[in-house]
């Protein structure tokens, strides 16, 4: 029962909350970072993954294997040699194709949501744990009260001499 308790109380902590929620930010952090330095292979596997094939209905590059595909897929290993950068290629073949070559969403409000729900959520658990009272670990205030009359009446019978028991 005084694990259980003690359990209990770290993690009714704050600053036990306090430090699950930095190793949460920290891990957050660490996995959103990506390597700067990719080969010219992976940034062209890369492209072919977030842009659509102009002749398919909702396929990548990469899963299109279409006469046209296979043009752009080679168009696009050109330009990465030629050392342009990932979003110019993404620009160039916004500007021929259209918006909807792109398959990963470009404004920012798309990322934006989700980080603002995770925060209420968190947000919202804080509040509720913080506010929700643990357990008395002592008796009530009525079963004092309770306790205290019957001592009083008993020592009230003693008293009298009506409590004997021998």
């Amino acid at each position: 029962m005084t694990g259980t308790g003690a359990i209990g109380r770290l993690f009714r902590s704050r600053a036990m909350w306090a430090l699950l929620g930095f190793a949460f930010v920290a891990l957050l952090a660490v996995g959103s970072v990506q390597p700067t330095a990719r080969t010219p292979a992976q940034r062209i596997v890369d492209l072919e993954s977030v842009l659509k094939c102009p002749s398919c209905a909702d396929a990548s590059l990469a899963q299109s294997e279409t006469v046209s595909a296979n043009e752009i897929k080679a168009t696009i290993a050109n330009w990465v040699h030629q050392g342009l950068t990932d979003r110019a290629i993404e620009a160039r073949m916004v500007a021929t194709y259209g918006q909807a070559e792109l398959l990963r969403p470009s404004g920012s409000l798309i990322w934006i949501v989700p980080v603002v729900v995770v925060a209420l959520a968190v947000g919202g658990l804080t509040a509720f744990l913080l506010r929700r009272r643990p357990a008395p670990e002592g008796i009530s205030k009525e079963d004092e009260e309770r306790v205290l009359a019957l001592l009083r009446g008993r020592e009230g019978a003693r008293a009298t001499g009506a409590d004997r028991d021998g």
